[in-house]
């Protein structure tokens, strides 16, 4: 209650005065107007922080730091994109990709009937164009998914 009457009154009568009548040290005053100086940026921290999370909630974890500092912006906080990282860092925000979906290749859920395995995984054969073995398989390229096959 001391130091906060003193930083209402300090512009009206000198710290020195102030810290006389009161019995506090200067060093003790100055410090406690740092603290609520830092707590009032702390405050803003926190609110800041709780807000990349809403954001990054609100948009299902797929903005990052470049398009989250944008948006705060938007929302009127004056932040720039390596503030905007550092808070999604302290919010615990990631990024979450898409994940790339896999083909699917195999339906075992059909009437249709089951071809015998004729070769009971005996490779071994007597002459040529007895037995013939083929599979499908599926590669991830840069235009998409490209099928393989082979016989």
């Amino acid at each position: 209650m001391k130091y906060a009457f003193m930083a209402q009154y300090q512009n009206t009568w000198p710290v020195a005065v102030l810290c006389e009548v009161f019995d506090v040290s200067h060093s003790g005053f100055y410090r406690h107007l740092q603290r609520s100086a830092t707590s009032t940026v702390d405050r803003d921290e926190v609110a800041l922080i709780a807000h990349v999370k809403a954001i990054a909630h609100e948009t299902r974890y797929s903005y990052g730091s470049r398009r989250m500092a944008k948006q705060l912006q938007d929302d009127g906080w004056t932040v720039g994109r390596y503030k905007a990282r550092r808070l999604m860092r302290q919010a615990g925000v990631t990024v979450r990709r898409p994940r790339q979906r896999r083909p699917v290749t195999t339906d075992s859920r059909h009437g249709h009937p089951v071809a015998p395995n004729l070769l009971a995984r005996q490779f071994d054969v007597e002459r040529p164009d007895q037995a013939w073995v083929g599979d499908v398989t599926y590669v991830w390229t840069a235009e998409g998914w490209l099928y393989v096959s082979v016989l």
